[in-house]
């Protein structure tokens, strides 16, 4: 056994990012959360060979502010824990880990406006990375896409099932979800 060392920050949030995203059915688990959370009634969930190439997740909830979309990608960075008081959650996500995983893992796209955001704005996230904001079209909600999930990370990418099974795994979860969500209307394409 070799000597004991600090990890560099890049593997320390490939490890991280393992713990929350561990296939693409987490990545979709995560951002419905946010999405029932944000307060939506029509949820649109678009899957890429098997999660793999591409997740899209569109809804029609409050919305991201401009001044908190570069915040929202942050390790533990939330809007859920209001009064730091974790015995007093009552939302269905509240890590604060979610995006800033799957931006570890991918190529994020997050493209939000609230009501009283004038237009829409886009964040391009690789690897915990900013490479753009700006401007863009798009109706209240949050419009998220994933691609290239694992891409760079061939370890984590080599226990993905094939694309068959992917799907069933993501199947499952939606449909366990929107069980108990009733009232909202979930779209579903593959």
């Amino acid at each position: 056994m070799g000597k004991i060392r600090l990890l560099p920050g890049h593997i320390i949030d490939s490890i991280a990012a393992g713990e929350v995203i561990e296939r693409p059915y987490s990545i979709i688990k995560e951002l419905l959360e946010n999405s029932i959370d944000a307060g939506s009634e029509n949820i649109d969930i678009v899957i890429e060979e098997g999660g793999e190439n591409r997740i899209i997740i569109a809804d029609d909830g409050k919305g991201i502010d401009e001044k908190d979309l570069r915040l929202c990608i942050q390790r533990h960075a939330t809007s859920k824990i209001t009064d730091n008081n974790l015995s007093n959650i009552k939302t269905l996500g509240f890590r604060g880990e979610a995006l800033y995983a799957i931006a570890a893992v991918s190529k994020l796209e997050i493209t939000s406006k609230t009501k009283s955001m004038k237009n829409a704005v886009k964040l391009i996230v690789e690897e915990n990375k900013i490479i753009d904001t700006k401007p863009s079209h798009g109706k209240n909600g949050t419009y998220i896409s994933v691609e290239n999930l694992f891409k760079n990370f061939p370890v984590r990418k080599k226990f993905l099932s094939n694309k068959n099974a992917e799907n069933y795994y993501i199947r499952d979860i939606i449909k366990s979800i929107a069980i108990s969500h009733p009232k909202i209307n979930f779209n579903y394409t593959e």
